[in-house]
């Protein structure tokens, strides 16, 4: 990822940059990174820096030898890791005095997610904003004291002498800084800020903020650098599946649209560029992701259905073209990247010259594919074009353009190519997984189906241990060397289900059960939480995870959402309500940042729709939803009571159950009360219970309870509605949860 360098916040320098020539390292020779599998490492591994890789030896070091921890964070696609490599890391006198003075760390973001996470969360934190490469200085107890992402070589050398004469001088002072930003990434890592309502305003409420945010002229929402806005799409398709509106169409089709038309877009070879530096998607950032393109594909094909646009579909091909010709692994399975550079050059790989393309197509026929293609002599990069089309393409002509792009595509391809990192990462193969399966939903595509299930077999042969239940991480070169994380465990399941939605395969659907059942024992907290790592990874500040999206879906996301789907897919009541325990455990998240959380966002929204019904009840009748009858009645002057009724065999959770993550029994005034005012309810005691699905003692409510609670009324106001919610069941499973309207009768 490209982020322009800015100022970097600099410590008072009190002492000059000191050379010991002893300490040079020779040139080229190989660091410990030479024993690495992670493309990123191995870039680095002929670099003059002492580099550690991340684990046991490095952090061993750094506490014996009581030296602060210098750690960069990147990818091996990322551009502006390329360029602080080639300026900082290769330059022998630099490398010689954090030899001296660091213990340096080199990681790999799409190995250790969790890292990478913490690590980002403290540069946002420390300077509001954040990139890759990510550098950061620590202490040998990992708490992050200065934080930064490209660094100019002059500004790292003055950097890095300020901080080892603070060290060794004025070390008070950095502890107290490293204590100040761990405490505050504790507070985020561990969820003390979640705690909040959920309601079903909160998906108005995103919508509103997308809406003030969207560029109604070009796209997207907000402005210059514009990436692919995944969270804000998925929150809109959602919408605009459960309640469709001009709106909403709108902000849908103008952003596809203009992203498809841009230079964002590789015209030629399908599929999607990381960003655009400006914001009419014309100049991108040329390294292409996985992670984008998965989610960009399953988003056109989406959109395609819901908004009957045939172009969107043929979008999302073209990134399936991509997919199979330049990133798939013979035996199956997704690699990671494709990179920016080409022969030491940014973009130049997907940029054209007319005479370039003339060479290639002879002299330019009457439909003009230059003109088409926005081709000029000056170009709109260095010179050359970045292939765009007029917002929305002519479709028409397209086609008929399709020979001279084939032929373009062709030649294109004896250029120098951008290096692909070539790992196969479970998380990122997972995304992909359902966007094939998406796509042979929408278009009925059978090779999309093959190359899905190719890959998820991929997966279950070379990165699944059944006996052990594991999931590992990613697949490099025969071999994988760590285990997977919640996004890995989660993502592959939601993939097995998807395959099962489509074949009903129960195999797929047998797996994905064990794999919820392995996640949920490695990572699961017990008050509806995540751990981002198992406990084989966990470091004091990398452990847990946060809800909010970034380029990749929240992992708790989508871990609550593949327990959710696979519940109502085998109808065991277990897994919904430990996804619906995430999501009152991340409430206040949701509740304060509905569209950063929108996979969150979603989940909740799909849980109104099928979990969550408001059934309303007959005054003086009640109402009546499976097993449980409720009614409401005066009790007294100002106070009423609900009546509720279960039937025998069945119960429903106590008002104070004594696990966190089920249903309670609660009640709420309905929204459209105005002028009412609920006192403290006295939920009665729950008996305490032992059931054969459960090992727990469980605080319920059986045949008969009364709920009481003060009740007044404003002068003028309409008749009282209040929400009942609960959950029922019996000896084997648990219904879904289910709100009931009670009305009150006028008479007091």
């Amino acid at each position: 990822m490209r982020i322009d360098p800015g100022p970097v916040t600099r410590l008072a320098i009190s002492a000059a940059f000191l050379l010991p020539l002893a300490l040079l390292a020779s040139e080229g020779a190989p660091n410990r990174l030479i024993r690495e599998k992670s493309p990123y490492l191995l870039q680095h591994a002929t670099n003059p820096m002492d580099w550690y890789p991340w684990g046991p030896e490095a952090l061993e070091k750094a506490r014996r030898e009581d030296k602060p921890i210098f750690l960069s964070i990147g990818y091996s696609t990322c551009h502006w890791c390329h360029v602080m490599e080639a300026q900082v890391f290769t330059n022998a006198e630099i490398a010689a005095f954090m030899r001296e003075s660091f213990v340096s760390i080199k990681v790999d973001r799409e190995e250790r997610p969790d890292i990478d996470a913490t690590y980002m969360n403290a540069t946002q934190l420390m300077t509001g904003r954040g990139g890759w490469p990510n550098s950061l200085f620590l202490t040998p107890d990992l708490k992050p004291f200065y934080a930064g992402t490209y660094i100019p070589p002059d500004e790292f050398r003055k950097l890095a002498a300020a901080v080892a004469t603070t060290w060794a001088n004025d070390r008070p002072k950095i502890l107290d800084a490293a204590n100040r930003a761990a405490a505050r990434l504790l507070e985020v890592a561990t969820g003390t800020t979640y705690a909040g309502t959920l309601s079903p305003e909160l998906a108005a409420t995103a919508i509103e903020a997308i809406k003030r945010r969207f560029d109604a002229t070009e796209g997207g929402f907000g402005g210059a650098p514009k990436f692919p806005p995944h969270g804000a799409l998925r929150i809109l398709l959602a919408q605009q599946a459960r309640a469709p509106s001009a709106g909403v169409a709108k902000m849908l089709r103008t952003t596809l649209d203009r992203m498809a038309a841009g230079g964002i877009h590789d015209q030629l070879g399908g599929g999607f560029h990381r960003y655009s530096t400006d914001a009419r998607w014309q100049v991108p950032h040329f390294e292409k992701m996985l992670y984008d393109n998965a989610q960009l594909a399953e988003t056109y094909m989406e959109a395609s259905r819901l908004l009957k646009e045939p172009r969107y579909a043929d979008v999302a091909k073209d990134i399936f073209r991509w997919a199979a010709r330049e990133m798939t692994g013979p035996e199956g399975g997704f690699y990671t990247a494709q990179d920016a550079d080409s022969g030491g050059h940014e973009g130049t790989y997907y940029i054209w010259t007319p005479q370039e393309i003339r060479n290639v197509l002879g002299p330019d026929p009457e439909i003009s594919f230059e003109a088409f293609y926005g081709v000029t002599a000056a170009g709109n990069f260095e010179g050359r074009t970045i292939l765009h089309t007029s917002v929305p393409a002519d479709a028409a002509r397209e086609r008929e353009l399709q020979p001279a792009r084939e032929k373009l595509l062709e030649a294109g391809l004896k250029r120098v190519r951008p290096a692909t990192d070539d790992k196969r990462v479970v998380g990122l193969n997972g995304l992909m997984i359902q966007a094939y399966v998406r796509g042979y939903e929408v278009v009925g595509e059978k090779a999309y189906l093959d190359a899905a299930s190719k890959a998820a077999d991929f997966i279950r042969a070379k990165l699944w241990d059944a006996k052990t239940r594991t999931v590992r991480r990613e697949y490099r070169n025969g071999a994988s060397a760590l285990e997977g994380f919640l996004e890995d465990y989660a993502q592959y399941g939601r993939a097995l289900l998807a395959l099962y939605r489509v074949t009903e395969d129960p195999a797929r659907l047998r797996l994905a059960r064990e794999v919820a059942d392995a996640m949920l024992e490695r990572f699961g907290e017990p008050d509806g939480g995540f751990r981002e790592s198992a406990t084989v990874h966990a470091t004091p500040l990398a452990s847990f995870a946060v809800p909010f999206d970034n380029q990749e879906p929240a992992a708790i996301a989508i871990a609550a959402d593949f327990l959710y789907t696979l519940g109502q897919r085998m109808s065991e009541s277990s897994y919904g309500r430990r996804a619906r325990a995430a999501l009152r455990r991340y409430a206040g998240a949701i509740e304060r940042a509905p569209e950063a959380t929108g996979t969150l966002l979603t989940l909740y929204m799909r849980t109104l729709d099928v979990g969550i019904g408001a059934i309303k009840s007959v005054p003086g009748k009640g109402a009546t939803q499976g097993p449980v009858t409720a009614s409401v009645r005066w009790a007294a002057v100002s106070a009423a009571a609900i009546d509720l009724a279960v039937e025998p065999g069945w119960h429903v959770n106590s008002g104070s159950p004594h696990q966190s993550y089920l249903v309670p029994t609660s009640l709420v005034l309905d929204p459209s009360s105005s002028g009412w005012s609920l006192g403290k309810i006295s939920y009665p005691p729950g008996r305490d219970v032992k059931l054969a699905f459960s090992t727990e003692v469980l605080s319920v409510y059986e045949a008969k309870t009364v709920i009481s609670f003060p009740l007044l009324p404003a002068p003028g106001a309409d008749p009282a509605m209040l929400q009942l919610t609960f959950q029922a069941c019996d000896e084997r499973a648990c219904q879904r949860p289910e709100t009931v309207t009670l009305v009150l009768p006028t008479a007091n």
